[in-house]
């Protein structure tokens, strides 16, 4: 079966954990990428990289770009066997459905947001849209239950048979305890001390990921006169404004920005935490949390989408509500003044995890899907 998978732009961070799930996902078909954002030579070089035979194609950026574009979509997808979209099923999954009908090719749509509750026309519109493609979509996999729950509940939906729940899956030969070694070259260039224990942040720092709400409570936590450092691996756009909040709060000895680092490496720096936060407003998954957890630290995080299946509250590790900053504080303090907890929480967590979230398995769950689509072409 020949699938062709449409995508929106990939985020500097997010190059290799994404193709290594389309490699998994999709080891048993040939698949070519359609991608909806400008050249990017770290795509191209990583697909090079892993001598994979994948035919490429950019669009451009922006939506004028896909409906430009849209006439050469609907005779270039006349030679595919399933149309597939990766995440931004607004507008990138609504495209693909119309084409999908006008060719009557199979789709399958990976829902890779999470509900917004801001009210503006463009958000109205996306979520006409939404509505239009969960009621008429052919397949829609979803990461986590509760991401499901929250957008279909949104949309006034009920749980229908064509709807599934596949997560990201986690490649348990990346993510590993570092040795001692290693987390001490890290301590070491970044001066850290062993008694002031490490809050660890690896996302895209956004507004969404409720960067400010942590600022917050390490502000609660410094004037208890606790001893932490907050490290923050990744970049965007709005780091200084962070930098200008978190020096509002006088808090700039206290963080440390580490910027991107490579996938591959992420292993060191989640051995280095002794806490992974996430205080997300939302999440349709929460990749950090699974890749915290195989690394043996355990997990404050947002009681949102993904995330909260991920974590047991008080069991593997705490959950709070998002936006709650005084609350984050008072779990992460729990952890803080308690190793052995934490210790508890990260073997329970690892366990979870590795029940629950394997790579290779969800890769299964995909290929069974494919086949059964497979065999009714």
């Amino acid at each position: 079966m020949k699938i062709a998978c449409l995508l929106g732009p990939i985020s500097e961070n997010a190059v290799e954990p994404t193709f290594e799930r389309f490699f998994t996902y999709f080891k048993s078909h040939k698949f070519d990428l359609i991608i909806c954002g400008n050249f990017d030579n770290r795509v191209v070089d990583y697909i090079k990289s892993q001598k994979k035979d994948i035919n490429i194609e950019f669009l451009g950026q922006g939506i004028p770009n896909l409906l430009f574009h849209s006439p050469r979509l609907i005779l270039k997808a006349r030679s595919y066997d399933l149309l597939f979209t990766y995440g931004g099923h607004i507008p990138y999954g609504f495209l693909m459905h119309i084409i999908s009908k006008i060719l009557k090719k199979r789709f399958i749509c990976r829902v890779n947001s999470y509900p917004s509750n801001r009210k503006t026309l463009k958000i109205n519109i996306k979520r006409k849209l939404e509505h239009h493609l969960l009621t008429k979509g052919d397949i829609i996999i979803f990461n986590s239950k509760n991401q499901m729950r929250d957008i279909l509940s949104r949309n006034n939906i009920d749980f229908r048979p064509n709807y599934h729940v596949i997560a990201p899956g986690i490649n348990f030969k990346r993510f590993y305890k570092a040795s001692p070694r290693e987390v001490e070259i890290l301590r070491a260039k970044y001066r850290l001390k062993r008694d002031e224990p490490i809050l660890g942040v690896c996302i895209t720092p956004r507004p969404g990921k409720g960067i400010n709400i942590l600022i917050e409570a390490a502000e609660i936590l410094h004037k208890k006169g606790r001893k932490f450092k907050v490290v923050i691996i990744g970049t965007s756009r709005y780091n200084s404004k962070y930098k200008e909040f978190i020096n509002e709060k006088d808090l700039t000895n206290n963080f440390i920005w580490v910027g991107h680092q490579p996938n591959h490496q992420l292993y060191k720096w989640y051995s280095l935490f002794d806490i992974t936060v996430l205080p997300s407003w939302g999440e349709s998954f929460g990749m950090s949390i699974s890749e915290s957890y195989m690394c043996e630290t355990p997990c404050v995080a947002s009681n949102v989408g993904g995330i909260n299946d991920q974590i047991i509250h008080n069991v593997t590790g705490f959950l709070v509500e998002p936006g709650n900053a005084r609350k984050l504080s008072e779990y992460i303090d729990k952890m803080i003044i308690n190793p052995e907890l934490r210790r508890l929480f990260a073997k329970r967590g690892k366990e979870y995890v590795k029940d629950k979230f394997d790579l290779n398995t969800v890769g299964e769950k995909y290929k069974e899907l494919f086949d059964t689509i497979n065999d009714k072409l």
